[in-house]
């Protein structure tokens, strides 16, 4: 049993000979102060991400309070981008058509809705979901300002007022936290009606 003991003590010895001059204190010391290093490191990156959260979330916000210039009455309802689902489907009972998808965008499902002259998209907003756009789908349904498919781009600017931008097909109306998109063929003829969300571009 000695002659044991005494081996561990001289293979102690020899691994701190290899070891250098290192002093364990003085690596508990040094390892401590990585510790607190890496600890600071953390908490600045927890608070630069809680400073771009609610920089995000005010942005968010800030689309949401916006008045919609463009909305599409339909039946007595009115419905316009970033408006809660709930609100449409209390009164327009089923869709004739549903689906869901994981969102790309927020946490939770995008949702379409498909009913006879429109479709209704929506997007997660913690419990609730909201409009991100509705398309129009035929001539039976008009925009406010009675612009429909089939009306040539010039009848329909004349009807909103405005002259839009024009750009591949679509020409766009900005009505501040929303707008309206004309996509017209070669004759410049309306084909597709959509009211659209921007709190995706902050995406």
């Amino acid at each position: 049993m000695r002659i044991k003991a005494l081996l561990v003590v001289s293979a102690l010895v020899l691994g701190m000979a290899f070891a250098g001059c290192s002093n364990p204190a003085e690596d508990a010391a040094e390892g401590v102060e990585n510790m607190y290093q890496n600890e600071e490191k953390a908490d600045d990156a927890v608070d630069g991400i809680k400073e771009d959260g609610e920089e995000k979330d005010a942005e968010f916000q800030e689309i949401l309070d916006s008045s919609n210039k463009y909305i599409f009455e339909y039946d007595g309802l009115t419905l316009a981008p970033d408006m809660n689902s709930q609100e449409f489907l209390n009164v327009l009972g089923e869709a004739n058509h549903y689906y869901e998808v994981k969102s790309c965008a927020f946490e939770g499902l995008d949702k379409i809705y498909t009913y006879s002259s429109f479709e209704i998209y929506t997007y997660p907003n913690g419990s609730d979901d909201l409009i991100s756009n509705i398309f129009l789908k035929d001539d039976t349904v008009t925009t406010k300002e009675g612009v429909y498919i089939g009306m040539s781009l010039d009848d329909a600017k004349e009807k909103i007022g405005e002259e839009g931008v024009l750009e591949s097909g679509v020409c766009t109306f900005d009505g501040g936290g929303d707008r309206l998109r004309l996509y017209v063929d070669g004759s410049n003829t309306i084909t597709s009606i959509e009211y659209q969300s921007k709190v995706l571009d902050q995406e």
